[in-house]
């Protein structure tokens, strides 16, 4: 479901490569690898790098801080699917 959420949103917004940022979780970081392994994204037959990164909370990264502000808004506003 959220790799078609992404999509979603990237027909809507011109970019030229993703980058996916995941919270360090241990359990669910396999499974996130592995969903994730075969996530393609084109535009126009134009492959556009996408590239998943996990980082540790304690780290207190801003873009994992954006990605956590980000996410919580967009799910209290609607769910994708």
């Amino acid at each position: 479901m959220l790799k078609r959420c992404i999509v979603d949103i990237a027909q809507w917004t011109p970019f030229s490569e993703l980058h996916v940022i995941f919270e360090v979780c241990g359990r669910a970081d396999e499974l996130i690898e592995q969903a994730f392994a075969d996530f393609r994204i084109e535009e126009d037959g134009r492959p556009i790098p996408v590239e998943c990164n996990f980082i540790p909370k304690p780290v207190h990264d801003p873009a994992l801080e954006v990605a956590d502000f980000v996410l919580h808004a967009v799910a209290a506003l609607a769910p994708c699917y």
